[in-house]
């Protein structure tokens, strides 16, 4: 069909819609949807812009179609503003005369303007400006509604456009903070594929792998974790991300070094609520490892000889005693050992000489034990081992013995030889013991009966060598009770010549014992 210019349009032409012909106002909305087209699909929407308008211009007959941005928000906010200005604020068309300047690029004549505006969340950007020379045509109305569209379109591309700008600002801003940090930044895809869809530069740093071995190689993830640790971390991994909670595992670097990485990991869920992905941060906390570790072991480690303290003899004394079955091989021995004379050494060489023959003293002791004993420093010049697998007293005076021939070769200390001795204390695991101090105490009772009987001796616990300490402590404490009640009684025996049996003198005496102790015993 040949289409009508407007400026051909006969009266007889004229139809409803503000006098437009059905034929070009659909014409119109043709190059409208064109133009909405271009704009949806276009990456870039203001190199389109210049065919985007002669084509508009072109459909409805007018002089000029362009497009006009406003110089800045604040201008249309302005209280000085122009009154059409606030009108195609608040979302009206607006018709204005042109003026002297622009009639004379239209040849002279008068000029109208119909202006459509833009707005983009609700605040004016600018505005379509569609020119004819004169008066506008009865129709312009009609097409004026119809690049209402056209201007929907346009604020939708510059919305998109607005969106993208702030998305590849956030997008820049996020990767060069990815790239500056230490910790690696992370997302895992669980399905329909699984597979890294980001991971940030400091992989190469912490693992040895750069970022793209592990976007190309999906099973990478799983190679670097330890290999002791890949079942249990394969579980634990969907556990922790599920429950927002951090997670440290083993990791073998590139270099076959390892490491412990922390992992704090979100899941990530699809619109049906399905878990899909993991994001999170993974951070090297080795040294923190191995501090905690370090810590760990002073604790429950003797600083000076590095071996274990008291409470850690104490917990795996605790541990033996609960696997005791005396007569099959899975009985244990406590062996308390002390050094003889050790005051000498520290009076003669000084203190520094005497940790360094508690040092030697001790590996000596680990030297000739069994792989599966325990040898302790309690404190002071005192030692423990606690023996397992024990049928009987002879296995463990047998340990001793080796432990007394290892110490008959001289201890080169500095230029000094110093010869060590110890008295050796040994209680055979009970029945009768509820707690690991009962045979800490047996076998420290039997080592102080050793060093009453001389140097390099050892003897075995029993019953009787508690009765006489506990005696001898309690003789103590009735000793220091009676000294300060004054309950010593002091008796004068004469001295008798046998020739003359004339009493020459008299001998003062602590007779009778302890008034208190004596008269309990009448």
């Amino acid at each position: 069909m040949t289409r009508t210019k407007p400026s051909e349009r006969r009266s007889s032409d004229a139809v409803p819609n503000g006098g437009a012909h059905p034929d070009e106002l659909a014409a119109v909305l043709d190059a409208v949807a064109w133009s909405a087209d271009r704009l949806t699909r276009s990456e870039d929407w203001t190199r389109d812009l210049a065919e985007i308008m002669g084509r508009l211009q072109a459909a409805i007959g007018a002089t000029r179609v362009q497009l006009v941005e406003r110089p800045s928000a604040s201008e249309a906010s302005n209280a000085r503003r122009p009154a059409w200005v606030g009108r195609l604020a608040r979302g009206h068309l607006v018709q204005r005369r042109l003026g002297r300047a622009r009639a004379a690029n239209n040849g002279g004549g008068p000029s109208t303007a119909i202006l459509v505006p833009i707005l983009v969340d609700g605040a004016l950007w600018g505005h379509i400006a569609v020119e004819y020379a004169g008066s506008a045509p009865p129709w312009a109305d009609a097409y004026a509604d119809a690049m209402s569209l056209a201007a929907a379109a346009i604020a939708a591309a510059i919305r998109r456009r607005q969106v993208e700008d702030a998305l590849r600002k956030s997008e820049t801003r996020f990767h060069r903070l990815a790239e500056n940090l230490h910790d690696v930044l992370f997302r895992y895809r669980i399905r329909p594929q699984a597979g890294f869809e980001f991971v940030s530069a400091a992989a190469l740093e912490q693992t040895g792998y750069a970022a793209g071995e592990f976007l190309a190689d999906p099973t990478l993830a799983a190679k670097v974790v330890h290999p002791e640790d890949r079942d249990t971390v394969a579980k634990a991994v969907v556990t922790a991300a599920l429950a927002n909670r951090a997670l440290t595992m083993r990791c073998v670097r590139k270099d076959g070094r390892v490491v412990w990485l922390e992992h704090r990991m979100t899941p990530i869920r699809d619109e049906r609520g399905r878990f899909v992905a993991v994001e999170g941060v993974a951070r090297d906390v080795t040294e923190q490892r191995q501090l905690e570790e370090r810590l760990f072991l002073d604790a429950r480690h003797d600083p000076l000889t590095s071996l274990p303290n008291r409470a850690l003899l104490y917990d795996r004394l605790v541990a033996q005693m609960a696997l005791a079955k005396p007569g099959i091989g899975r009985g244990y021995a406590v062996l308390v050992l002390d050094v003889d004379r050790f005051k000498v050494v520290n009076d003669s060489l000084g203190h520094v000489s005497g940790d360094l023959v508690l040092r030697e003293v001790g590996a000596r002791i680990r030297a000739v034990v069994r792989p599966g004993d325990t040898v302790a420093r309690l404190g002071g010049d005192e030692f423990a081992v606690l023996l397992s697998a024990v049928r009987g007293p002879e296995d463990a005076a047998r340990i001793a013995r080796r432990v007394h021939e290892a110490l008959r070769a001289p201890l080169r200390i500095g230029s000094h030889e110093v010869l060590a001795s110890l008295s050796i204390g040994i209680a055979i695991g009970a029945a009768s013991y509820r707690f690991p101090e009962d045979a800490i105490r047996h076998a420290d009772v039997a080592a102080y009966r050793a060093k009453s009987q001389g140097r390099g001796r050892t003897v075995v616990f029993d019953a009787s060598m508690q009765a006489e300490a506990d005696a001898r402590v309690q003789l103590e404490v009735d000793l220091r009770s009676a000294t300060a009640n004054l309950d010593f009684a002091v008796f004068y025996q004469p001295i008798v010549a046998s020739a003359t049996a004339a009493s020459s003198a008299s001998k003062r005496c602590c007779g009778g014992g302890i008034r208190r102790a004596a008269s309990s015993r009448r």
